[in-house]
């Protein structure tokens, strides 16, 4: 019962929120930001339930409750489902073809449990919020190899559905990884689904799936891949927000934030698309309070989180005098360098080639906000290597990828989008 009013909540909470969203957009996009919305909403409250002492049961009545008086509001009001104009036609053929081979990579690549991450943090942390006495007991430096200060988006979106069938179960992160591979996937077809450009969407996702290194990594089960899918939606609404209402900031705002309830990383990306916010919107108050309303809850949630629960980061714990000596070494950045570039060529070649597929396209658009919150977040990650307190040639080899993996399709929509506006179409204001 209780699993059928959580998938119930699922539905309901999409609906209510599709019907609410005023964005001119089609009708997929809107139904995948809605209910990528609604699945943050059940990991987000059930953090709060958490904090708050709330029983599981209190939380399931207020769930069906809630279900209750979204059913009586769609119904008030008259509104009906969407109508989806899917005609079967070559591209969306070749999408489902697409996402059939997506799927059977991820699942016959599949693990329990996933990678060392997933089992070891992940998951882990799921189970310590599965037991209504013990989720406390996670945030303690007697295991930082869990990293307890890492933000609870995952762990608590497993966690809430193990709770809910009574039992732990490793298909729960499994789907979870699953369902935000084929979230990325969807979201390059939708976004550019209007008229001549759906090759773009459908290039950005043969993109995707012929890169073996981002699917294993998406396999893993880790959240690096929940992150890109929280950064690609942001800079998909940035490049299409030219004429937009103010309240469409607010969307913006709560899909900037997401990334810092995910992982600790996020922090950077959400800080620069702030900036960026600020410097293209100061003289339109407006615009930017809407932002700041989507923002705000969110940032109160991970600014209390931090405050009276997790523990002291091992990155900033570990900072001393050693510090500027790190700043100091020109090997430190020469190693980062060229592990940074082998990295790239080996494991990403995409983001080699593409800084020049705009260079030679649209090269005033190398300045445009979605590219420069992309590499600034990219540069951001690689400074943080320099005052590593690990060892930088293991602390590099064992998390670049899966920061790269961040920002990986954010970087390929962002090529995509400027060489199809600005190249093979008329110029439109876009990524500004």
């Amino acid at each position: 019962m209780m699993t059928l009013i959580l998938i119930l909540s699922i539905f309901v909470f999409s609906a209510a929120i599709f019907s609410l969203l005023k964005i001119e957009e089609n009708s997929f996009f809107k139904l995948l930001i809605s209910g990528i919305c609604a699945v943050s909403f059940l990991s987000i409250s059930f953090t709060l339930s958490l904090f708050l002492n709330l029983s599981f049961l209190f939380y399931i009545i207020f769930l069906a409750m809630l279900n209750m008086v979204s059913i009586a509001f769609l119904t008030r009001k008259g509104l009906k489902m969407p109508r989806f104009a899917f005609k079967i036609n070559k591209w969306l053929i070749l999408l489902v073809s697409i996402l059939l081979v997506q799927s059977i990579l991820f699942w016959k690549g599949s693990k329990r449990w996933g990678e060392w991450d997933a089992w070891a943090i992940w998951n882990l942390h799921a189970k310590f919020f599965f037991y209504d006495d013990a989720w406390k007991n996670l945030f303690s430096n007697k295991i930082s190899w869990t990293h307890p200060d890492y933000p609870l988006m995952l762990p608590s979106l497993i966690a809430v559905f193990w709770k809910a069938m009574g039992d732990i179960h490793p298909m729960v992160p499994a789907a979870i990884a699953y369902s935000t591979l084929v979230s990325v996937l969807c979201l390059f077809y939708a976004s550019f689904k209007e008229g001549r450009f759906k090759i773009a969407g459908l290039t950005g996702i043969l993109f995707l799936t012929l890169d073996l290194r981002f699917t294993s990594l998406a396999i893993m089960q880790y959240a690096d891949t929940l992150v890109s899918l929280f950064i690609l939606i942001t800079i998909i609404l940035l490049s299409k927000k030219e004429g937009k209402p103010d309240a469409y900031f607010s969307l913006i705002g709560l899909f900037a934030a997401l990334p810092i309830w995910v992982k600790n990383e996020g922090n950077v990306f959400f800080i620069l698309t702030c900036v960026l916010m600020i410097c293209q919107h100061y003289r339109q108050p407006r615009k930017i309070s809407y932002y700041a309303m989507g923002v705000l809850p969110l940032l109160a949630l991970y600014v209390y989180f931090k405050i009276v629960y997790a523990p002291a980061n091992d990155l900033v714990g570990a900072l001393d005098n050693h510090t500027a000596r790190k700043l100091l070494s020109f090997d430190r950045y020469k190693t980062i360098i060229n592990y940074f570039i082998n990295t790239l060529y080996y494991q990403f070649p995409l983001l080699l080639v593409l800084p020049f597929v705009i260079l030679v396209a649209c090269p005033r658009k190398l300045a445009s906000g979605g590219v420069l919150i992309v590499s600034g977040t990219l540069a951001a990650y690689l400074c943080v290597y320099v005052v590593t307190p690990h060892d930088l040639t293991w602390h590099l080899g064992t998390s670049l990828n899966r920061l790269i993996q961040q920002i990986y399709p954010a970087g390929i929509y962002c090529t995509l989008f400027i060489v199809y506006k600005y190249l093979l179409a008329s110029p439109e204001p876009a990524l500004s």
